[in-house]
């Protein structure tokens, strides 16, 4: 018995997670009470799939990193940072601090990352495109949908001051992204969920576009938390800059 199998029964459903080749299985639990079926189900689920795949390295197939496009959201106006923290220098290597998502992203998708959102100029070099911004001063929800509405596929979105999002946290949301095409995102967590980085997919469109309209601008609200799927990160990797003193701590 290989894989992640549910056994559902009337008081709720055990998920058994066994890792290919290995004789021992996980148990995951999951009552049939109305908050766990809402909210936990598929966050366990995912949970368990990671823990089976935990000791094979993640893999993306060509044909769907194709339907994938890469964006970085950089429409913030940094108003803790104090000035555009998008162009400060992180680092010894000369980079700024737009440029890591944009690079990581490369990594694994090539020359093909997309700005969105309003930003000074000078940053547009250090990207492949841009994608108009329909939803200009409505935070991240605006650029998502922008991007969604502008591509027939799957979007990854990493925030602009997230450094430390590498190559193996974006390779690991697309393993389970290509698995859940139906689920309307994909999205990493670590005490908490981090709704600009992980992939959107077209079903996604429509709520947050009804959100939007009724006045509701947080991502986390829009979503459907029973729909979508939650991939475990380290807190390093998902950390947002948004003072000086956060680039100190990385350069340390």
């Amino acid at each position: 018995m290989r894989g992640l199998q549910a056994r559902p029964s009337s008081r709720g459903t055990r998920t058994l997670c066994q890792r290919p080749g290995n004789a021992h299985a996980i148990n995951l639990w999951i009552p049939n009470d109305s908050f766990s079926g809402r909210y936990l189900r598929p966050f366990i689920f995912t949970i368990g799939w990671c823990l089976m795949m935990a000791d094979k390295a993640p893999n993306v197939s060509h044909e769907f990193l194709g339907k994938v496009q890469p964006i970085v959201l950089v429409g913030g106006r940094s108003q803790r940072f104090g000035r555009d923290k998008l162009q400060e220098p992180v680092g010894a290597d000369g980079r700024i601090l737009v440029q890591y998502p944009i690079d990581a992203l490369r990594k694994v998708f090539g020359r093909r990352v997309k700005l969105v959102g309003s930003c000074n100029p000078a940053i547009t070099k250090w990207a492949d495109g841009i994608m108009a911004d329909y939803y200009p001063d409505f935070g991240p929800i605006g650029g998502i949908l922008s991007a969604l509405a502008q591509w027939h596929g799957p979007i990854f979105v990493l925030a602009g001051d997230m450094p430390c999002f590498g190559t193996d946290e974006i390779l690991r949301v697309l393993t389970v992204a290509e698995l859940q095409t139906t689920a309307p995102a994909i999205l990493t967590f670590t005490d908490r969920l981090h709704p600009c980085a992980g992939v959107y997919n077209q079903h996604a469109e429509l709520a947050l576009r009804n959100s939007l309209s009724g006045g509701n601008r947080s991502l986390v609200k829009a979503l459907d938390l029973n729909a979508i799927h939650q991939v475990p990160v380290r807190v390093e990797s998902a950390r947002n800059v948004n003072s000086p003193s956060d680039i100190d701590q990385l350069i340390r």
